[in-house]
C-alpha cells in the first residue's frame, strides 16, 4: 500500500533521500508501473535487476554517477556480452527515471549513457531464405518448431507465441491481442502451422499421459505451445533453445549468419508483398497501427523489383546498342 504521507502537500516531499539501489528496486516492485507489465517483461526485468544488485546493491542510489553506470555496462558486457550489457542501460535508465519522478534521487544520471553498438555484420532482425525456414523448421524439436511456425507463418512476436493461450485458436484463425501495442490479431492459419500445431498437440497429449501414468505433479498449461516438460515457454528459455538451434546450423553451413525470431515478421512482410499483397496488408497481418513497419519491412521487395526493373532496361539499351552496331558490320552476329 502506498504511503499516504506523500499526499502531503504542506511540505516538499523529500522521498527517499539515503535509499540503496537496492531498496529503490523494491519500491520499484510495489509500484504499479511494474505491477501492470506482462509477465514476460517483468521476468526479463528482474534478471537483470538480480545481476544488478548483486553488483551495486547497496550503493546509495542518489550518489551514483555517469562513470558507474558505463562500468557497469562494460562489466555486463564482458560477462554476457553486448545484448545483456545494452539491457543493464535501459533497466538501470528506467529505474533512475522512476525514481527521480518521486524524489527518490536527484537526478536520471543514466539518460545520457550510451548503449553499445552492433558490431558490423548481418542486418539486424533480417528476412530467412526459403532454405533457411526450411532448414530451421527440419531440424527443431516439435515443441521448439510450433512456437518458431507461430513467427513465420502468423508474424506473432516472441513473447506472443509463447504465451498464445489455447482458447485463441479455433482450428482455422489465431485470434489475439498483441501484448506490445494492444493490436487485435485476427490470422487465417497458414496450412503449413496448422498441421504443424496438430502434430505439437498430437505430442503433448502422448507426453501428458505419460506424466499422468508416473502420476507427475505437472499441470497441463492454458497455452497453445509448450516445452518438452509441458510448461509454459518463458522467453528466456526460449530464446536459449532456439540460438542453440541457429547456431549448431550455422556451423554444419545450413544457415547463414544472423538470422532472429523478430526476422521472421520481417520474412512474412516480403512474402506478403511476393504475393501480391500491400503495406496495409503488412500491417494487418503483422498488427502495426501504423505503415511505418510495413514500410520498412517492404523495403527489400520494393528494392529488388525496381533494380530488377532497371537492369531489364539497361539490358535492353544494350541490347538494341548491339543491333544497330551489327547494321554497320559486314557480317551476321549470329554466325
Amino acid at each position: 500500500m502506498p504511503d499516504k504521507s506523500i499526499l502531503d502537500f504542506s511540505e516538499r516531499n523529500p522521498g527517499c533521500p539515503n535509499c540503496s539501489l537496492r531498496e529503490l528496486v523494491e519500491l520499484y516492485f510495489a509500484a504499479p508501473e511494474f505491477l501492470d507489465l506482462r509477465e514476460s517483461t517483468k521476468f526479463d526485468y528482474t534478471r537483470v535487476i538480480r545481476w544488478l544488485l548483486a553488483q551495486a546493491g547497496d550503493v546509495p542510489a542518489r550518489i551514483i554517477e555517469t562513470r558507474h553506470i558505463y562500468a557497469l555496462r562494460d562489466l555486463a558486457f564482458a560477462a554476457r556480452k553486448r545484448r545483456f550489457a545494452n539491457y543493464v542501460v535501459q533497466v538501470i535508465r528506467l529505474l533512475l527515471r522512476w525514481g527521480r519522478e518521486r524524489n527518490h534521487v536527484d537526478t536520471n544520471v543514466a539518460e545520457g549513457v550510451k548503449c553499445l553498438k552492433r558490431p558490423p555484420g548481418p542486418r539486424a532482425n533480417r528476412p530467412w531464405s526459403d532454405a533457411e525456414r526450411k532448414a530451421v523448421l527440419d531440424a527443431a524439436p516439435i515443441e521448439l518448431r510450433s512456437v518458431i511456425a507461430l513467427g513465420m507463418f502468423a508474424g506473432l512476436r516472441e513473447a506472443d507465441a509463447c504465451s498464445l493461450p489455447s482458447s485463441a485458436y479455433n482450428g482455422e484463425h489465431i485470434r489475439v491481442i498483441a501484448a506490445k501495442n494492444q493490436e487485435e490479431l485476427i490470422i487465417r492459419v497458414h496450412y503449413q502451422l496448422r498441421e504443424i500445431l496438430v502434430e505439437a498437440a498430437r505430442e503433448r497429449t502422448a507426453k501428458a499421459h505419460r506424466r499422468s501414468r508416473r502420476r507427475s505433479n505437472v499441470t497441463d498449461p492454458d497455452t497453445l505451445v509448450v516445452t518438452s516438460r509441458g510448461r509454459t515457454w518463458m522467453p528466456s528459455g526460449f530464446r536459449a533453445s532456439f540460438f542453440k538451434l541457429i547456431r549448431a546450423l550455422e556451423v554444419n553451413g545450413l544457415v547463414d549468419t544472423g538470422l532472429t525470431f523478430h526476422g521472421l515478421r520481417h520474412t512474412l512482410g516480403k512474402l506478403v508483398m511476393e504475393a501480391g499483397g500491400s503495406k496495409e496488408d503488412i500491417g494487418l497481418i503483422l498488427g502495426d497501427r501504423s505503415l511505418a513497419m510495413a514500410t520498412f519491412y517492404s523495403r527489400e521487395f520494393e528494392k529488388m523489383t525496381s533494380t530488377d526493373a532497371m537492369v531489364r532496361r539497361l539490358e535492353s539499351v544494350d541490347i538494341r546498342k548491339a543491333i544497330g552496331l551489327a547494321g554497320a558490320l559486314p557480317f551476321s552476329l549470329s554466325q
